[in-house]
């Protein structure tokens, strides 16, 4: 990554894909797939390259407070084919983990530091997919204080393949304690 390093980027996009125990096998190929597949969309890449600047893009799986595990190292999202190789990779990637409970906390924690691997852009953000609530540590808003989040914001994407009522839970959990930095929630 270290001609990326010293390339002008105007945003550093984190994926982190929830691989707890909560998360079934229909759930995991949606949250990859659904990643691909927004990735390759028309719209999604016109997003990507409506400026001369370019966006890395990193991905991550989490679940128990010691599982982090990167699916994509940081990869400068220059030109199309980048692109599609990206959403390749987080498509063809096989979970690492399945029995570890939802440590969401320390999965932030552990997004906040890959920042520091990331070049130098003019914007940090990490989208946090997961079908949970924190259950094991600290949970986000304690990560958020203990961790240096003053310049990254974070987007929580609910993965929900069929349970109605959990997400409608989880979604005012993930609007409450989740999603950071982007204004009033």
């Amino acid at each position: 990554m270290a001609a990326a390093q010293a390339a002008p980027c105007r945003l550093a996009l984190l994926l982190a894909l929830d691989v707890s125990s909560s998360v079934d096998p229909e759930e995991d190929r949606l949250q990859r797939g659904g990643l691909a597949a927004t990735l390759r969309a028309p719209s999604v890449a016109r997003a990507f390259f409506a400026s001369d600047t370019a966006v890395a893009l990193a991905a991550y799986e989490w679940s128990g407070e010691a599982h982090q595990q990167i699916v994509l190292d940081w990869t400068l999202i220059d030109h199309p084919a980048a692109l599609t190789r990206a959403a390749d990779i987080i498509e063809t990637s096989l979970r690492s983990e399945s029995s570890l409970p939802t440590a969401m906390g320390h999965a932030l924690r552990f997004g906040a530091t890959l920042f520091d691997g990331a070049p130098a852009c003019d914007a940090r953000v990490i989208d946090m997919a997961g079908d949970g609530q924190n259950n094991e540590g600290f949970g986000p808003k304690t990560a958020y204080r203990a961790a240096h989040f003053s310049e990254i914001s974070v987007n929580g994407l609910v993965v929900n393949a069929a349970d109605f009522e959990g997400e409608l839970g989880l979604i005012a959990f993930y609007k409450s304690q989740v999603r950071m930095g982007w204004g009033p929630s």
